[in-house]
Protein backbone atom coordinates (compact mmCIF):
# COMPACT_ATOMS: atom_id res chain seq x y z
CA UNK A 1 0.00 0.00 0.00
CA UNK A 2 1.73 3.26 -1.14
CA UNK A 3 2.68 5.38 1.95
CA UNK A 4 -0.01 8.72 0.99
CA UNK A 5 -3.12 5.71 0.73
CA UNK A 6 -1.74 4.42 4.11
CA UNK A 7 -1.62 7.68 6.05
CA UNK A 8 -5.63 8.16 5.18
CA UNK A 9 -6.61 4.61 6.01
CA UNK A 10 -4.79 5.21 9.43
CA UNK A 11 -7.27 8.24 9.81
CA UNK A 12 -10.28 6.59 9.28
CA UNK A 13 -12.82 6.73 12.39
CA UNK A 14 -15.62 4.27 12.01
CA UNK A 15 -18.76 6.87 13.35
CA UNK A 16 -22.09 5.25 14.87
CA UNK A 17 -23.62 6.06 11.71
CA UNK A 18 -21.28 3.35 9.69
CA UNK A 19 -21.43 0.96 12.61
CA UNK A 20 -24.02 -0.66 11.25
CA UNK A 21 -23.48 -1.56 6.88
CA UNK A 22 -20.34 -2.45 8.53
CA UNK A 23 -21.71 -4.96 10.96
CA UNK A 24 -23.64 -6.47 8.50
CA UNK A 25 -20.49 -6.19 5.70
CA UNK A 26 -21.09 -8.10 2.60
CA UNK A 27 -17.70 -9.70 2.19
CA UNK A 28 -17.45 -13.59 2.05
CA UNK A 29 -15.06 -14.82 4.31
CA UNK A 30 -14.45 -18.44 5.43
CA UNK A 31 -16.88 -19.47 7.69
CA UNK A 32 -18.53 -16.29 7.61
CA UNK A 33 -22.25 -15.73 5.25
CA UNK A 34 -22.94 -12.90 3.32
CA UNK A 35 -24.28 -10.32 4.85
CA UNK A 36 -27.03 -7.72 3.59
CA UNK A 37 -27.30 -3.91 4.74
CA UNK A 38 -27.27 -0.09 4.07
CA UNK A 39 -24.84 1.15 1.84
CA UNK A 40 -23.41 4.20 4.08
CA UNK A 41 -20.28 5.27 3.91
CA UNK A 42 -18.28 8.13 1.71
CA UNK A 43 -15.67 8.04 -0.92
CA UNK A 44 -12.98 8.17 1.42
CA UNK A 45 -14.32 5.68 3.48
CA UNK A 46 -15.44 2.98 1.10
CA UNK A 47 -12.23 3.10 -0.69
CA UNK A 48 -10.37 2.26 2.71
CA UNK A 49 -12.23 -0.50 3.58
CA UNK A 50 -11.80 -2.17 0.15
CA UNK A 51 -8.53 -1.89 0.14
CA UNK A 52 -8.52 -3.20 3.24
CA UNK A 53 -10.61 -5.99 2.37
CA UNK A 54 -8.69 -6.54 -0.87
CA UNK A 55 -11.39 -6.05 -3.10
CA UNK A 56 -15.37 -6.03 -3.34
CA UNK A 57 -17.88 -3.61 -4.73
CA UNK A 58 -18.05 0.27 -4.24
CA UNK A 59 -19.84 1.15 -1.59
CA UNK A 60 -22.32 4.15 -2.35
CA UNK A 61 -22.67 7.17 -0.51
CA UNK A 62 -25.95 7.64 1.71
CA UNK A 63 -27.29 8.71 4.71
CA UNK A 64 -26.95 6.22 7.47
CA UNK A 65 -30.65 4.52 8.35
CA UNK A 66 -31.20 6.36 11.91
CA UNK A 67 -29.57 8.98 13.35
CA UNK A 68 -28.52 9.90 16.61
CA UNK A 69 -30.91 12.98 17.47
CA UNK A 70 -31.34 15.28 20.43
CA UNK A 71 -34.98 14.42 21.77
CA UNK A 72 -36.60 16.50 24.82
CA UNK A 73 -33.13 17.69 26.40
CA UNK A 74 -31.48 14.39 25.51
CA UNK A 75 -29.29 12.60 23.35
CA UNK A 76 -31.15 9.62 21.91
CA UNK A 77 -29.09 6.70 19.80
CA UNK A 78 -32.16 3.99 18.50
CA UNK A 79 -31.55 0.82 19.17
CA UNK A 80 -31.02 -1.93 16.62
CA UNK A 81 -34.98 -2.29 15.82
CA UNK A 82 -35.10 1.61 15.17
CA UNK A 83 -32.36 1.27 12.61
CA UNK A 84 -33.85 0.40 9.89
CA UNK A 85 -32.03 -0.63 6.72
CA UNK A 86 -33.38 -0.28 3.17
CA UNK A 87 -34.55 -3.47 1.68
CA UNK A 88 -32.49 -4.91 -1.43
CA UNK A 89 -29.23 -3.12 -0.44
CA UNK A 90 -26.33 -4.29 0.42
CA UNK A 91 -22.60 -3.64 1.83
CA UNK A 92 -18.94 -4.18 1.58
CA UNK A 93 -16.21 -3.47 4.15
CA UNK A 94 -14.15 -5.02 6.87
CA UNK A 95 -16.08 -7.18 9.34
CA UNK A 96 -16.69 -6.08 12.97
CA UNK A 97 -17.54 -8.83 15.30
CA UNK A 98 -20.62 -8.48 17.30
CA UNK A 99 -23.97 -9.51 18.02
CA UNK A 100 -27.67 -8.31 18.89
CA UNK A 101 -29.02 -9.72 21.87
CA UNK A 102 -32.70 -8.48 22.90
CA UNK A 103 -32.76 -6.12 20.32
CA UNK A 104 -29.63 -4.40 20.47
CA UNK A 105 -26.14 -3.69 18.89
CA UNK A 106 -23.39 -5.36 21.09
CA UNK A 107 -19.60 -5.28 19.60
CA UNK A 108 -16.31 -6.55 20.53
CA UNK A 109 -14.07 -4.29 22.63
CA UNK A 110 -10.74 -3.24 22.31
CA UNK A 111 -9.58 -4.67 25.56
CA UNK A 112 -7.27 -7.07 26.15
CA UNK A 113 -8.46 -10.77 26.85
CA UNK A 114 -6.08 -10.82 30.20
CA UNK A 115 -6.48 -13.86 32.95
CA UNK A 116 -8.16 -10.90 34.96
CA UNK A 117 -10.68 -10.29 32.54
CA UNK A 118 -11.70 -14.01 31.88
CA UNK A 119 -12.05 -14.46 35.47
CA UNK A 120 -15.09 -12.20 34.91
CA UNK A 121 -17.22 -14.43 32.92
CA UNK A 122 -20.51 -14.99 34.91
CA UNK A 123 -23.71 -17.18 34.35
CA UNK A 124 -25.02 -18.34 31.40
CA UNK A 125 -27.38 -16.36 29.60
CA UNK A 126 -28.23 -18.56 26.78
CA UNK A 127 -27.34 -19.79 22.76
CA UNK A 128 -26.97 -18.03 19.88
CA UNK A 129 -27.41 -19.55 16.93
CA UNK A 130 -28.82 -17.64 14.17
CA UNK A 131 -26.85 -15.75 11.42
CA UNK A 132 -27.14 -11.63 11.81
CA UNK A 133 -28.81 -11.04 8.85
CA UNK A 134 -31.65 -8.51 8.25
CA UNK A 135 -33.43 -6.79 5.14
CA UNK A 136 -36.45 -4.80 5.19
CA UNK A 137 -38.24 -4.75 8.31
CA UNK A 138 -37.50 -7.75 9.66
CA UNK A 139 -36.52 -7.26 13.57
CA UNK A 140 -33.36 -9.48 15.07
CA UNK A 141 -33.85 -10.54 18.51
CA UNK A 142 -31.07 -12.63 19.09
CA UNK A 143 -27.88 -12.98 16.61
CA UNK A 144 -24.36 -12.91 15.79
CA UNK A 145 -21.80 -12.93 12.64
CA UNK A 146 -19.57 -14.61 15.15
CA UNK A 147 -20.95 -18.00 14.72
CA UNK A 148 -22.58 -20.15 17.02
CA UNK A 149 -21.90 -18.76 20.61
CA UNK A 150 -23.28 -19.11 23.90
CA UNK A 151 -23.58 -15.76 25.85
CA UNK A 152 -22.70 -15.09 29.75
CA UNK A 153 -22.90 -12.17 32.17
CA UNK A 154 -19.88 -10.25 32.83
CA UNK A 155 -19.87 -10.00 36.58
CA UNK A 156 -20.15 -6.74 38.08
CA UNK A 157 -22.09 -5.94 34.85
CA UNK A 158 -25.35 -5.38 33.65
CA UNK A 159 -26.04 -7.65 30.84
CA UNK A 160 -27.31 -4.73 28.90
CA UNK A 161 -23.63 -2.93 28.91
CA UNK A 162 -21.52 -5.60 28.60
CA UNK A 163 -21.43 -9.66 27.85
CA UNK A 164 -18.68 -12.19 27.21
CA UNK A 165 -19.73 -14.60 24.16
CA UNK A 166 -17.62 -18.13 23.78
CA UNK A 167 -17.39 -19.73 20.46
CA UNK A 168 -15.35 -20.93 18.02
CA UNK A 169 -12.78 -19.29 15.22
CA UNK A 170 -10.76 -21.44 12.40
CA UNK A 171 -11.60 -24.75 14.87
CA UNK A 172 -10.22 -23.03 18.32
CA UNK A 173 -12.19 -21.56 21.01
CA UNK A 174 -12.60 -18.12 21.08
CA UNK A 175 -13.82 -15.40 23.49
CA UNK A 176 -15.21 -12.10 23.15
CA UNK A 177 -16.24 -9.42 25.18
CA UNK A 178 -19.04 -7.37 24.04
CA UNK A 179 -20.34 -3.88 25.23
CA UNK A 180 -23.68 -2.18 23.80
CA UNK A 181 -23.72 0.26 21.13
CA UNK A 182 -27.43 1.10 20.93
CA UNK A 183 -30.61 2.13 22.45
CA UNK A 184 -29.45 4.76 25.00
CA UNK A 185 -31.20 8.05 25.95
CA UNK A 186 -28.53 10.46 27.79
CA UNK A 187 -28.43 13.88 29.18
CA UNK A 188 -24.99 14.10 30.92
CA UNK A 189 -22.03 12.18 31.21
CA UNK A 190 -23.24 10.25 34.16
CA UNK A 191 -25.86 8.52 32.16
CA UNK A 192 -23.62 7.11 29.99
CA UNK A 193 -20.34 6.22 31.75
CA UNK A 194 -21.65 5.34 35.70
CA UNK A 195 -22.79 1.29 34.33
CA UNK A 196 -19.34 1.21 33.51
CA UNK A 197 -17.65 1.60 36.40
CA UNK A 198 -14.83 4.13 35.74
CA UNK A 199 -14.70 4.87 38.78
CA UNK A 200 -13.09 2.22 40.55
CA UNK A 201 -9.25 1.74 41.32
CA UNK A 202 -7.17 1.92 38.19
CA UNK A 203 -4.75 -0.17 37.61
CA UNK A 204 -2.72 1.54 34.91
CA UNK A 205 -3.19 4.16 32.40
CA UNK A 206 -1.42 4.70 28.74
CA UNK A 207 -1.71 7.34 26.38
CA UNK A 208 -1.95 7.18 22.80
CA UNK A 209 -1.30 10.33 20.27
CA UNK A 210 -3.42 10.53 17.75
CA UNK A 211 -1.33 8.49 14.99
CA UNK A 212 -1.33 6.04 17.04
CA UNK A 213 -4.82 5.56 17.98
CA UNK A 214 -5.69 2.59 16.14
CA UNK A 215 -3.37 0.10 17.74
CA UNK A 216 -3.14 -0.87 21.17
CA UNK A 217 0.33 -1.98 21.12
CA UNK A 218 1.53 1.79 20.70
CA UNK A 219 -0.21 3.22 23.88
CA UNK A 220 2.48 4.16 26.62
CA UNK A 221 2.09 4.62 30.29
CA UNK A 222 1.15 7.48 31.95
CA UNK A 223 0.83 8.75 35.62
CA UNK A 224 -2.30 11.11 35.75
CA UNK A 225 -4.20 10.01 38.79
CA UNK A 226 -4.83 13.24 40.00
CA UNK A 227 -5.62 14.57 37.12
CA UNK A 228 -7.68 11.64 35.99
CA UNK A 229 -9.86 11.78 38.90
CA UNK A 230 -10.89 15.10 38.32
CA UNK A 231 -11.54 14.80 35.15
CA UNK A 232 -13.62 11.89 35.34
CA UNK A 233 -15.89 13.59 38.26
CA UNK A 234 -16.57 16.55 35.14
CA UNK A 235 -17.00 13.52 32.74
CA UNK A 236 -19.68 12.58 35.02
CA UNK A 237 -21.33 16.09 34.79
CA UNK A 238 -21.13 16.37 31.11
CA UNK A 239 -23.36 17.72 28.84
CA UNK A 240 -24.41 15.20 26.14
CA UNK A 241 -24.54 16.53 22.73
CA UNK A 242 -24.51 15.32 19.23
CA UNK A 243 -22.31 16.27 16.60
CA UNK A 244 -24.19 18.83 14.94
CA UNK A 245 -24.11 20.75 17.95
CA UNK A 246 -20.11 21.33 18.44
CA UNK A 247 -18.15 23.05 16.55
CA UNK A 248 -16.55 21.70 13.09
CA UNK A 249 -12.92 21.95 14.17
CA UNK A 250 -14.21 19.56 17.26
CA UNK A 251 -17.05 17.35 14.80
CA UNK A 252 -13.73 16.49 12.81
CA UNK A 253 -10.97 15.61 15.24
CA UNK A 254 -9.43 13.05 13.24
CA UNK A 255 -6.45 15.23 13.57
CA UNK A 256 -3.24 15.31 15.40
CA UNK A 257 -3.67 18.21 16.96
CA UNK A 258 -7.41 17.57 17.92
CA UNK A 259 -7.25 14.01 19.48
CA UNK A 260 -5.83 12.31 22.27
CA UNK A 261 -6.68 9.08 23.56
CA UNK A 262 -6.33 8.14 27.27
CA UNK A 263 -6.45 3.83 27.70
CA UNK A 264 -7.79 3.16 31.26
CA UNK A 265 -7.33 -0.14 32.77
CA UNK A 266 -9.51 -0.83 35.57
CA UNK A 267 -9.21 -2.98 38.88
CA UNK A 268 -11.71 -5.55 36.92
CA UNK A 269 -8.92 -5.84 34.41
CA UNK A 270 -11.32 -4.37 31.55
CA UNK A 271 -9.19 -1.39 29.73
CA UNK A 272 -11.88 1.45 28.28
CA UNK A 273 -10.70 4.18 26.09
CA UNK A 274 -11.18 7.51 26.36
CA UNK A 275 -10.62 9.71 23.30
CA UNK A 276 -10.26 13.61 24.64
CA UNK A 277 -10.86 15.98 21.47
CA UNK A 278 -9.60 19.71 21.73
CA UNK A 279 -11.99 22.58 23.09
CA UNK A 280 -13.23 20.24 25.42
CA UNK A 281 -15.04 17.43 24.43
CA UNK A 282 -15.24 13.60 25.23
CA UNK A 283 -16.03 11.04 22.79
CA UNK A 284 -16.53 7.61 23.65
CA UNK A 285 -15.34 5.14 20.44
CA UNK A 286 -18.74 3.93 18.08
CA UNK A 287 -20.87 5.59 20.50
CA UNK A 288 -20.32 8.97 18.27
CA UNK A 289 -21.84 11.15 21.03
CA UNK A 290 -19.87 14.12 22.27
CA UNK A 291 -19.79 15.08 26.31
CA UNK A 292 -18.69 18.36 27.12
CA UNK A 293 -16.40 18.82 29.76
CA UNK A 294 -15.60 21.38 32.13
CA UNK A 295 -12.92 23.50 30.39
CA UNK A 296 -10.68 23.48 33.70
CA UNK A 297 -10.45 19.75 34.70
CA UNK A 298 -10.43 18.65 30.79
CA UNK A 299 -7.48 21.36 30.18
CA UNK A 300 -6.01 19.86 33.13
CA UNK A 301 -6.34 16.23 31.58
CA UNK A 302 -5.40 17.47 27.82
CA UNK A 303 -1.91 18.78 29.33
CA UNK A 304 -0.60 15.89 31.31
CA UNK A 305 -1.09 13.33 28.09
Amino acid sequence: MNEQVKQEVDKIDISRGQVRSQLLAGVERARRPRFTGRKVATGLVAAALLLAVGGGMLLEETPPAAEIVRTDGAVVVPNWAQDEQEEGSSTAGSMLPGLVYKQELYLAMETPLTDDVRILKGKRLGHVTATLEETGDDVIENASNLGPVTLYRVDGYKPSVRLFAVGEEEGRKKVWLLERQTGFTVTTGNDFFKDLHLDQPVKHFAYQTFDEWNDAETARPVTVDRPYWAFLNALYQSDAMIREEVPKEAADYMHSDRMKVLRVTQADGITVSLRLIAGGYVVYPQLDVFFKVDPVAFKVMWEAL
